[in-house]
C-alpha cells in the first residue's frame, strides 16, 4: 500500500532557539568559572610576590648586604623592600614594587601598629611579626593572608 516517506523540512526556528539558551548557559558557566580561577591566580601571584620581597629583606640582613638590616614596608598599594631599621619613603636605595590593579592590601596587622617588617641580624628572626591580608578590588572578601611569625618564617594561607 501507501508508505509514508517524512519530508525533511528543516530546523525549526522553536529548535534554533532552544540550541541557543543552552549554549549561552554553558557560556556564562564557563565565564564564572575562568572569572573565579583567574581571581585567585591574581591572588596567588601578589602574595607570591610579597613572600619573594620578604625572603630577599631576610636573606640580605643575614649576609649582612652593606651592614644593614633589611625589612618590607606595606602599603594599600605597594610593598617596599628598604634598608637600614626604620623606613624612609626618601631612600633612594628603597626597592618599589607596586600591586597590580586588581589587588590591594586591605588590612596590615603588625606587632606595634606599624606596616614594617624588619629582620633582625644573626637571627633572622623579627620584632614585627604580623598578618598581611591581600584582597581583590572588586571583591574585598576574596582574600590571601600573608602570616609573618616572629621567628622569621612567614606563609600564605586563606
Amino acid at each position: 500500500m501507501f508508505k509514508y516517506i517524512p519530508k525533511n523540512k528543516g530546523i525549526s526556528a522553536l529548535e534554533i532557539l532552544f540550541v541557543i539558551g543552552i549554549m549561552s548557559i554553558l557560556f556564562i558557566i564557563a565565564i564564572g568559572i575562568f572569572s573565579n580561577i583567574k581571581d585567585k591566580e591574581v591572588l596567588k601571584v601578589e602574595t607570591e610576590r610579597a613572600i619573594a620581597i620578604l625572603d630577599k629583606a631576610k636573606s640580605q640582613t643575614s649576609s649582612a648586604l652593606n651592614s644593614f638590616v633589611y625589612g618590607v614596608h606595606f602599603e594599600s598599594d605597594k610593598m617596599t623592600l628598604f634598608e637600614g631599621s626604620t623606613y624612609s619613603v626618601s631612600n633612594p636605595n628603597n626597592k618599589i614594587s607596586i600591586l597590580g590593579d586588581d589587588v590591594v592590601i586591605s588590612n596590615i596587622s603588625i606587632t606595634g601598629g606599624g606596616s614594617d617588617i624588619i629582620f633582625n641580624k644573626i637571627t633572622n628572626d623579627t620584632d614585627t611579626d604580623g598578618v598581611i591580608t591581600f584582597s581583590l578590588v572588586k571583591d574585598l572578601n576574596k582574600t590571601k593572608i600573608l602570616t609573618i611569625l616572629s621567628t622569621g618564617v612567614f606563609y600564605i594561607g586563606n
